[in-house]
């Protein structure tokens, strides 16, 4: 065997090693526990009989990249929710050689296999991949977007271009966080034209707008409620985590009519509450949580996390360019959970586990090339 053909089969290999380890831990978590539904699966089950009946009335149409293909596959195929799950568990699968070839794409298989290792080992990429939720295919619809937008950035060609944009509208049709990260994405193209930031998926600044106003209006029309008096409500409560009173922040609240009095009068405990969900998004371990819970936070994802915040500031101060691509994405996430809630069983934290994973890669690989290790390496 050449030398030619032996590099060839290197990310073959790498896939092969990613893809065993990651459909392991999937299969058998699924095994341990079973199909399991959650306190929300009717709220997205509801919705099928209406797809194919009255489909013009576009039922929850911000988690439509969930239900139509449920929809499809359990009723319209007639196929259980087991089939659903294992799809499911495939997707989240494929999701961990995507990360590894965004990766070795930019930055070389040293980094690629940090990164597609971490995806497939952190629990917090596959912990819903079991439930009837958005969580597991939103997971997914976000590594595929990191994946098309990485390589639109490359390559630049009208196929990669209509991809990226395909893979938005998933991220987009999925969940209602996919829309800060999105939109993330789309302001960085509102800079000058030349700019280094810009990712050139809005061609002209007239597309730009009329797209964020057909966005901000499909999710007001799902959210305006919730934009305009719960979140306000929330605050006026001090809530921190949704459901759990051992997460309160107690003051004593300015009362006033008008929503800009409220945040004028309170702005700095809205600061501070804002500033404590961010800190609780990153707990791993909790008394409620079961060992097992708290055995496999602390093994993978309080590793991943302290890894990726390195990567994190190390790419800032060197300003990469891979910053916009995988790190703006993780804080407009971040960003919005800090600005609305932590949920009572961190799920809103899962849609991070691609970005932690490419930063973790990233962190991997400036470390194996510092120069310390270097020095190590020619003494061995």
């Amino acid at each position: 065997m050449n030398l030619d053909t032996k590099i060839k089969r290197i990310p073959v290999l790498d896939s092969i090693l990613i893809l065993t380890i990651a459909l392991t831990g999937r299969v058998g978590y699924w095994i341990l526990n079973g199909t399991a539904t959650g306190a929300d699966t009717p709220t997205y089950t509801s919705t099928c009989d209406i797809w194919f009946t009255q489909p013009w009335l576009l039922p929850r149409i911000i988690n439509a990249g969930f239900t139509i293909p449920f929809c499809l596959v359990t009723d319209l195929l007639g196929l259980s929710v087991d089939i659903w799950v294992a799809l499911q568990i495939g997707l989240s699968t494929v999701t961990c050689v995507l990360v590894y070839a965004v990766a070795s794409a930019h930055l070389d298989r040293i980094a690629g296999l940090v990164a597609g290792v971490s995806m497939a080992i952190l629990w917090e990429s596959f912990q819903w991949d079991i439930y009837i939720l958005t969580d597991s295919i939103f997971v997914s619809v976000v590594t595929v977007a990191l994946w098309a937008v990485s390589r639109h950035y490359r390559y630049r060609t009208r196929q990669t271009y209509w991809i990226a944009w395909a893979s938005l509208a998933l991220v987009f049709f999925t969940r209602a966080h996919g829309f800060p990260i999105v939109a993330g994405w789309l302001l960085l193209d509102f800079l000058p034209q030349g700019h280094r930031y810009r990712l050139n998926l809005i061609p002209n600044p007239m597309y730009g707008i009329a797209i964020a106003i057909l966005g901000t209006g499909i999710l007001l029309t799902q959210y305006f409620g919730f934009l305009t008096d719960t979140i306000f409500q929330w605050y006026g409560e001090g809530l921190l985590v949704w459901d759990s009173s051992m997460f309160q922040y107690p003051y004593e609240l300015s009362q006033h009519a008008s929503p800009i009095a409220f945040v004028v009068f309170n702005i700095h405990h809205i600061i501070l509450i804002t500033l404590l969900r961010f800190v609780l998004i990153f707990v791993p371990i909790l008394p409620r949580w079961s060992t097992v819970h708290n055995a496999a936070n602390v093994g993978t994802l309080v590793p991943i996390i302290l890894a990726s915040g390195y990567g994190f500031i190390t790419m800032l101060r060197s300003k990469s360019n891979l910053f916009r691509l995988w790190a703006i994405p993780l804080v407009m996430l971040l960003l919005t959970i800090s600005l609305t809630h932590v949920d009572w069983d961190w799920r809103y934290r899962a849609p991070a586990a691609p970005m932690f994973s490419l930063l973790t890669g990233y962190a991997g690989w400036r470390l194996w090339y510092s120069e310390r290790v270097q020095s190590i390496k020619q003494l061995l």
